[in-house]
């Protein structure tokens, strides 16, 4: 079925009904409806950077960077989804890995902080949207408008600059949460100082979603060889 919306004349209306099945049918089918996104590709937050031109033809490229534009908006408007999807990233675990968060990082603030507005925005707003929750910054997205995040992205690396060293993985949930104590004691975590590595989460789901029933899934590592 995705393959045919991949190919068929409006994709834009193709993709917005694809879309917006996200966490209307139960875990079972969001996986489903994730790993099929995934396994063509079209998730931003499953790869550093969008593939190079020449390496995809045009209508693939458009179609990789109108998902993460369809994300991007049904976040914003339901962040309820954001949060859903994210249970989904963290038990993956790659992009929140010891050396992929630093490289998402990156490349987010080349396109949103230095860069111009070019074809690549919408695929790191969809990163900055999960990095931005995983961290506990969500305040930052009231009144914020789906085609301009920059804003909101400076002052969330205005914040990270000076907090990031004294975030902690939360000893109850999948986040990564401010430890006021050891800001104040100037007790910074050296990996990110050097390098914007994040402290591993002790806490990982332990199903895709978080209403999952019946048999337990694969483990994420399978999914990756078969990807």
């Amino acid at each position: 079925e995705l393959q045919k919306i991949q190919s068929c004349s409006n994709q834009r209306e193709a993709f917005q009904f694809y879309i917006n099945q996200f966490g209307k049918h139960g875990a079972q089918a969001d996986f489903r409806w994730l790993f099929a996104l995934r396994s063509q590709g079209l998730t931003a937050d499953r790869s550093v950077a969008p593939p190079s031109r020449e390496k995809k033809k045009v209508e693939r490229r458009r179609s990789e960077l109108l998902v993460a534009e369809l994300q991007v908006r049904m976040f914003l408007k339901s962040p309820e989804l954001l949060a859903r999807y994210y249970h989904s990233v963290a038990w993956f675990n790659f992009m929140f890995g010891e050396y992929s968060f630093p490289f998402h990082l990156h490349k987010c603030y080349q396109c949103l902080h230095e860069g111009e507005r070019s074809d690549e925005y919408w695929w790191f707003a969809q990163n900055f949207l999960i990095m931005l929750h995983a961290t506990g910054r969500d305040d930052l997205l009231k009144g914020a408008k789906p085609e301009d995040l920059k804003p909101q992205f400076k002052k969330w690396s205005d914040w990270l600059i000076e907090n990031g060293m004294y975030l902690r993985p939360s000893k109850k949930t999948h986040y990564w949460v401010l430890d006021e104590g050891e800001k104040a004691r100037k007790e910074g975590y050296v990996p990110f100082v050097l390098n914007q590595k994040l402290p591993p989460l002790v806490v990982r789901p332990k199903y895709p979603f978080p209403d999952w029933k019946g048999p337990s899934p694969a483990k994420p590592q399978d999914y990756f060889e078969m990807e």
